[in-house]
């Protein structure tokens, strides 16, 4: 729903889970997300809906298993 690089994206099970990134503007300071987004592509109207990370960082890995989401490295402001 809003611009994001250099992210990562995992699935788990019915959901898409995007972690990380930045988002840059010419002129602007960059925006480090600081929000996770999730996407149940199980649901009747899939929305994105956005759920607090414990971290601001870029260029990052994540994997999945079984339910939960870890991430591993990156770049910090």
């Amino acid at each position: 729903p809003t611009g994001r690089s250099s992210h990562d994206v995992v699935a788990v099970g019915s959901k898409l889970v995007v972690v990380g990134g930045w988002a840059m503007k010419a002129g602007e300071k960059p925006l480090w997300h600081d929000t996770a987004l999730v996407l149940d592509t199980a649901a009747k109207s899939p929305k994105w809906d956005e759920v607090k990370q414990p971290f601001r960082r870029r260029a990052l890995t994540a994997a999945a298993l079984g339910t939960k989401v870890y991430v591993v490295g990156g770049l910090t402001e």
